[in-house]
């Protein structure tokens, strides 16, 4: 069976923060990455699963990806840029897909229209325009919305144990002098289930 190794930037969410924060009175603070749940279409909700089988965090927040599959033109161009830098092209270091965060048609909906407001009030020249393909506003929506949020690639079988996304450097953190803990919203209170997004975390 084909294994394949895929990296995701978790930095594509909106409003992502690289934040420190102390957890226990005194202690040293701990740094963290902080993802905006409502904008990006995360729902948290009580683990409710018996003690020793949930989660330690005793919540529970899925995020959906697909796969998809890239043009021959983008590609190509992969391969050539191998070439160009003397590796050889093989099955291993070409993507196989695209991983793209995959939202309900509904949620992705209530989303673009918390991001229409910010855009048409940042951007007033863009009033009159609709979110509709083709027009610059759809375009702006669309360059923020988190899609395409990395690579997956073909494994080769003797390698399924090595790690997948390459090191880098750590960047700037947010401290984050105290923090309160979140409620878990009821289904009335949750604004994905068919109401408005208003606190954008940018």
């Amino acid at each position: 069976m084909a294994r394949f190794r895929m990296s995701i930037d978790l930095g594509a969410f909106l409003g992502m923060r690289h934040i420190s924060i102390p957890l226990t009175e005194g202690g040293k603070p701990v740094e963290g990455i902080f993802i905006p749940t409502a904008i990006n279409g995360i729902r948290v909700q009580a683990d409710q699963r018996p003690e020793g089988k949930g989660n330690q965090s005793k919540l529970r927040a899925f995020v959906n990806f697909m796969q998809r599959t890239y043009s021959n033109a983008f590609l190509q161009t992969v391969k050539d840029n191998l070439i160009r830098k003397g590796e050889q092209v093989t099955l291993y270091n070409v993507p196989a897909y695209q991983v793209c965060y995959s939202l309900p048609e509904e949620t992705r909906n209530i989303i673009r229209a918390a991001l229409k407001k910010r855009i048409l009030r940042d951007n007033p020249n863009l009033a009159g325009q609709e979110d509709v393909k083709g027009t610059e506003l759809s375009a702006a929506i669309s360059r923020l919305m988190p899609f395409q949020m990395g690579d997956s690639y073909l494994m080769e079988e003797q390698q399924y144990n090595s790690g997948y996304a390459s090191p880098t450097p750590p960047q700037a953190v947010q401290q984050v002098q105290t923090f309160t803990q979140a409620a878990i919203p009821t289904p009335e209170d949750d604004p994905l289930n068919g109401g408005e997004i208003d606190d954008l975390p940018f």
